[in-house]
């Protein structure tokens, strides 16, 4: 958490321009016009396309109780975010909403740099929802060996402050932490309101219908990571919107297959052979 974004670019500025790839930045989309195969941009810009993909993931669920907005209430999208948080928490009191990935690698990292870190979760252990009871049991008992204390089943009632600076935290059960620092990881929503008014089919949270080659419900529109729900073959072809980045790292080598070019090379090979396609 206290690395500069320049350490962990996946690739580098280089590799870019020798591959012909155009990269803006600082630029964010307002609209996709799918008829028009058109999207805007909020300095007024436009760009056509033939094909587009959609990876613009998630953004961090605010919390809501009185007080989220004291000084020092933080939330983790980005290094930046990282840095301050890092710093902030620094020989100081930390209390963290929410006990699953952001939460609890939140708490791993600060585990020997803070004062004091509280974890505070709905669930009975952290990981519940997503990995299950024992996973989330031996990953609690890890970090409480660390000294991190897990205050669960509850949520917070009131963030409490002092000239505008955060003091201490009131749980639902009564609890009261002392916090110099908050950092809520409550979980995400996907960034896909700019498509509002588009034929691009979302569920109910904003995630983005994909199928098994993450085809959007619009020909030509890809979409991929945090911002779709997508069949999960470990499910059983179940929609999963799962925020994390392996979900991204296995949807980039999902590759779209022609499948009306691949049976007529078998026929004309004379082999008919049963086609897999894997996310590693």
């Amino acid at each position: 958490m206290n690395a500069k974004a320049v350490e962990i670019y996946l690739r580098s500025t280089e590799f870019y321009k020798e591959h012909d790839l155009e990269v803006w930045t600082e630029k964010e989309a307002v609209s996709v016009n799918t008829d028009e195969a058109r999207v805007k941009f909020t300095d007024g810009s436009f760009l056509q396309y033939s094909q587009l993909l959609i990876a613009t993931g998630s953004r961090p669920r605010e919390l809501k109780c009185p007080g989220s907005t004291l000084k020092n209430v933080f939330y983790l999208r980005c290094p930046e975010d990282a840095n301050v948080i890092s710093e902030a928490a620094t020989n100081k009191n930390v209390v963290i909403m929410g006990s699953s990935f952001i939460g609890m690698e939140v708490a791993a990292f600060l585990a020997d740099k803070a004062c004091s870190v509280s974890v505070v979760g709905k669930s009975d252990v952290p990981f519940q929802a997503v990995m299950g009871t024992q996973i989330g049991e031996v990953a609690m008992k890890l970090l409480m060996e660390r000294g991190v204390k897990f205050y669960m089943r509850t949520e917070a009632k009131e963030i409490q402050g002092n000239d505008g600076q955060v003091k201490d935290v009131v749980l639902r059960n009564g609890t009261q932490l002392p916090a110099d620092v908050v950092v809520a990881g409550i979980g995400v929503t996907p960034v896909s309101n700019f498509l509002k008014g588009s034929s691009v089919a979302v569920d109910t949270r904003g995630a983005i219908y994909v199928d098994q080659f993450m085809r959007t419900s619009v020909h030509d529109v890809f979409a991929a990571g945090d911002v779709v729900s997508f069949p999960l073959a470990m499910m059983d072809g179940r929609r999963a919107n799962i925020g994390h980045w392996q979900m991204a790292h296995s949807h980039g080598m999902v590759y779209y297959v022609n499948y009306s070019e691949m049976f007529a090379i078998c026929k004309e090979k004379g082999s008919f052979h049963r086609f897999y396609f894997c996310a590693q």
